[in-house]
């Protein structure tokens, strides 16, 4: 998606329109950022991570959890670890828990990471 200025232009310029317009120009320019960012899925600095998270999880939370859909987000100030952490269904742990929990490993692996995860249950 590109940001184009002229997109803009075909808003009529009433009060709401007004509104419409800033709105419109706030999510494109985050879509915009967004799509700046260097999101990463496969490389040694990304695997490297996913085996510290899932092996720091196993030894502070539960060998039997597992993660998938593993991201890395890398920015000037953190490092967005984006994953979805699966719960074995036997887990005593609620959701909420275990996402303070895995987001508190987390931090504590390294100040500049940031979990950003999904808490899945298991059914099986």
């Amino acid at each position: 998606m590109k940001c184009r200025a002229r997109d803009f232009g075909r808003i009529e310029n009433t009060f709401f329109d007004h509104i419409a317009k800033l709105v419109f120009k706030s999510v494109v320019t985050e879509v915009c950022f967004l799509c700046a960012q260097h999101v990463i899925y496969d490389n040694a600095a990304v695997n490297a991570a996913r085996q510290r998270v899932l092996e720091a999880l196993h030894a502070q939370m539960d060998s039997a959890v597992s993660i998938h859909d593993f991201r890395m987000v890398t920015g000037p100030t953190h490092t967005n670890l984006i994953f979805d952490l699966l719960l074995p269904m036997d887990s005593p742990l609620t959701e909420e828990a275990a996402k303070k929990q895995a987001e508190a490993i987390v931090s504590a692996l390294d100040p500049h990471y940031n979990a950003i995860l999904t808490i899945d249950k298991g059914y099986v």
